[in-house]
């Protein structure tokens, strides 16, 4: 009797141990990392990042319409000499992360795009899982798998291609001041300032 108590008493405390640990593991898990952000420049409430450097690839849908160019330029842009986000062009669409399309407002809603008469890029993100919280505020979210494109009437190409690989890299939302590039409306800005550039530049320096 005394042995049977003995071993029950044993079972009892190692399931209570292995409770704690679940518990614990748990709560670890449920409550995503915590940073603070002082560069904030955004409207909206998320911002998003690549884990490691993302690889792009692009495909022009209209003869008429080249974006490799664009592309380059606002993959230039971004990296800021080694100052902001790196990622690379590759002409393997299976080896990029980011898929960017130009074409016509039809052909680009034939390929699942959701373009308005007045649009004039679309970014859509298909893979994304919340990575943290920050400034009890906001929400970082790592990517996996994001498409972009520019419309071949867009009037500025070059501003409204580095606009949506901004998106694409993790500036979701848009700009509050109507000079910059990641302004919502006619993505006047001529080339990125600072502050829109340091509003990814902290998070991904934060996160990685």
């Amino acid at each position: 009797m005394k042995e049977r108590v003995t071993k029950s008493v044993y079972a009892f405390l190692m399931v209570c141990a292995m409770l704690f640990v679940f518990s614990f593991s748990f709560n670890q898990v449920a409550h995503a990392k915590s940073i603070t952000l002082t560069n904030w420049h955004s409207n909206a409430s998320t911002v998003g990042y690549w884990r490691s450097n993302p690889k792009v690839s692009f495909k022009n849908l209209n003869s008429s319409f080249e974006i490799s160019k664009y592309l380059s330029n606002a993959v230039t842009a971004w990296k800021d000499d080694g100052k902001g986000i790196s990622s690379v062009v590759t002409v393997v669409p299976a080896d990029a992360s980011i898929k960017y399309y130009s074409g016509t407002r039809a052909e680009l809603n034939g390929i699942g795009f959701s373009y308005s008469a007045t649009d004039h890029g679309c970014t859509r993100y298909f893979s994304r899982k919340k990575a943290a919280d920050a400034n009890n505020l906001t929400v970082v979210m790592e990517y996996f798998d994001v498409s972009a494109s520019t419309q071949i009437n867009a009037p500025n190409k070059q501003n409204t291609t580095t606009h949506e690989y901004g998106h694409a890299l993790g500036w979701e939302g848009h700009s509050y001041t109507s000079t910059d590039v990641m302004w919502e409306n006619t993505h006047a800005g001529k080339k990125l300032s600072t502050k829109e550039k340091n509003h990814l530049i902290e998070v991904y320096k934060k996160m990685r």
